[in-house]
């Protein structure tokens, strides 16, 4: 009974400490043996609750007499202590601070928001950080300025995009220098003097800068400058020497690194015949003459919508006409004796009986052996024997030929006799 008292009691405690924690905050400089005006100064961040964010610390800008603050690039850390048997989680963030001038910096407190939750709910919070000071010194150099670009490990690069010394009057040399440097931001790097050529026009693009450049195992800054130089007459330039000086944080001594001279040969302007003639852009249309394209393309859609619209009403009726016109066609004498040689020359007994008694009927008799009987003896010869064929025993042969010549010799057609009676039966005849 007494054990499980205790027991309960820690836990009693454990909680109580736990739900009385409160978050904190944290401010330490990275260590370093000397702090020269131009270094950057890292100045790291912690903030801890006592059981984990909802969102993250969000840092004000701050603002120090001569130096510049920033908020670092790199990545957020994610961290977790314990203080008093209550377990933090906690958020490392890093400033960067750059003195422009020798003596003591204090950074003054400052609060940070952040979201939190608190027994399972979330919260709002903020917590002050506490400030923060370091001494800077001056660099010793004399031949140096008193402000110097502090870094480590800096480089420096070029590169063209052709032949320095194979040019022509006119030609562009584009030169790009790349300034890498570790411990710093890219924002600091100074730009670079190149210097000027008499005769030589320069131009300088925007420079480009770019923080957390990998480089293996570490990270660094990069500035790149764009230059570009052209030449109206032939003669031979040089671009001088580039030296940038810059203190060495690690070895606390002034060092520069150097981009020897180039030379630029410029030469005549290739004037041969061969050369392509450059092509002249078309001055651009007025704004009315564009508006009137624009209105005569709306028209000339809206006409072709029209006519698109009538002729589709006009389908129907014009399908029937075609339709009566085809049919008028088809019952004439000409086309109805050109489908019965048809079916004479290649049909069957039954389909060649078929049309000639749709022959008949057309001219007017009442069946096949009437308008036989009108015709030659031949013909209904020929027709006698292809009805035997068909319906008599035994079947005999006809012969096509002599129908198909026996067939046009009746082309006028005989009036059919009137079922009604005539209207007036005592009309002199």
């Amino acid at each position: 009974m007494t054990r499980s008292a205790i027991a309960f009691f820690l836990m009693l405690v454990s909680a109580t400490t736990a739900f009385g924690a409160e978050p904190f905050a944290r401010a330490s400089i990275h260590p370093a043996k000397r702090i020269v005006p131009g270094q950057q100064v890292l100045v790291d961040i912690e903030i801890f609750v006592p059981e984990f964010f909802t969102s993250p610390p969000q840092f004000p800008s701050l603002e120090l007499e001569n130096a510049v603050v920033s908020l670092s690039k790199e990545r957020s850390e994610n961290i977790m202590e314990t203080v008093n048997d209550v377990r933090f989680t906690g958020i490392r963030k890093s400033l960067a601070v750059v003195p422009e001038t020798a003596g003591a910096f204090t950074l003054p407190p400052f609060r940070v928001t952040f979201g939190q939750s608190v027994n399972g709910t979330a919260t709002r919070s903020s917590v002050e950080v506490p400030s923060v000071s370091f001494n800077v010194e001056n660099a010793g150099v004399s031949e140096t300025p008193a402000v110097m670009f502090a870094a480590r490990n800096v480089t420096l690069q070029q590169s063209f995009d052709r032949d320095s010394k194979s040019l022509r009057v006119g030609d562009a040399l584009v030169r790009t220098i790349t300034v890498t440097a570790e411990n710093t931001q890219a924002m600091m790097i100074p730009p670079l003097n190149v210097g000027t050529v008499p005769d030589l026009k320069h131009y300088e693009k925007t420079p480009l800068i770019d923080d957390n450049v990998s480089l293996g195992r570490q990270s660094a800054s990069r500035r790149t400058e764009v230059h570009v130089y052209t030449a109206n007459r032939e003669g031979s330039y040089e671009l001088p020497a580039i030296k940038f000086v810059w203190f060495d944080v690690s070895s606390a001594t002034s060092r520069s690194s150097d981009l020897a001279p180039v030379q630029i040969t410029v030469s005549a302007a290739d004037t041969s015949a061969g050369g392509i003639a450059p092509q002249l852009s078309k001055p651009a249309p007025e704004p009315f003459i564009q508006r009137q394209k624009a209105a005569l393309v709306v028209v000339s859609c809206l006409v072709l919508a029209g006519i698109v619209w009538l002729f589709s009403l006009s389908i129907p009726k014009l399908r029937h006409t075609l339709n009566v016109l085809r049919k008028k066609h088809q019952s004439t004498y000409q086309y109805r004796l050109k489908l019965l040689r048809r079916r004479i020359s290649s049909g069957t007994d039954e389909e060649i009986y078929s049309g000639l008694y749709e022959w008949s009927d057309f001219l007017g008799y009442p069946n096949l052996s009437a308008w036989a009987k009108d015709g030659s003896d031949r013909l209904r010869t020929e027709v006698g024997n292809l009805s035997q064929s068909l319906f008599g025993t035994p079947a005999m042969q006809f012969d096509r030929k002599a129908l198909l010549a026996n067939i046009e010799i009746h082309h006028h057609e005989k009036s059919r006799p009137s079922a009604l009676p005539p209207l007036n039966p005592f009309a002199s005849g």
